[in-house]
């Protein structure tokens, strides 16, 4: 608008892009070559944003830059998003540890019991000789190796999803 039409572009100026950065970019135009780049800058009413700018010299027939013509894109929203999106992978990483701890105590805490039941029922097995206890002592050791065999599993599954298990 009018209002910025001819001024220097430095009132646009946040104080958070680093001086290194238009240090460059005025190098590079000046050489008679096109930036781009992110900078950080302020809106009239103060308001921080990020733009994307794309800034080329306009050279004339004698081979002198007569202006400087500057295409900017705010880019606020999406860095933004970028943003919110490294966070979310951040937290579904520490899910992820969790998880993995939360099943390695499962595995833990689920199998020393099983492999002591397992181990028992065996041992009944071959002392009881009344069939109807008999049954259920092999019902018993069929069952803790069917459970412990799911729990087994259910650790791979954790240790694939994690890239643990080739």
């Amino acid at each position: 608008s009018s209002e910025v039409i001819g001024k220097n572009p430095r009132l646009l100026k946040s104080g958070n892009t680093p001086k290194e950065i238009y240090e460059e970019l005025w190098k590079t135009v000046l050489s008679g070559n096109i930036w781009r780049g992110e900078l950080h800058n302020k809106k009239k009413n103060g308001e921080l944003y990020w733009e994307f700018a794309s800034i080329t010299p306009v050279i004339d027939d004698n081979n002198n830059i007569s202006s400087i013509i500057a295409m900017k894109t705010d880019v606020t929203t999406l860095k933004n998003a970028l943003r919110e999106m490294a966070e979310v992978k951040e937290k579904i990483n520490e899910l992820n540890s969790l998880k993995t701890a939360l099943l390695s105590n499962i595995s833990h805490e689920f199998r020393t019991p099983l492999i002591g039941i397992i181990g028992f029922a065996d041992i009944l097995k071959n002392e009881i000789t009344n069939s109807w206890h008999l049954d259920m002592v092999s019902d018993i050791y069929s069952q803790s190796k069917r459970l412990l065999n799911t729990l087994s599993l259910v650790i791979r599954l954790s240790q694939l999803e994690s890239k643990e298990l080739k």
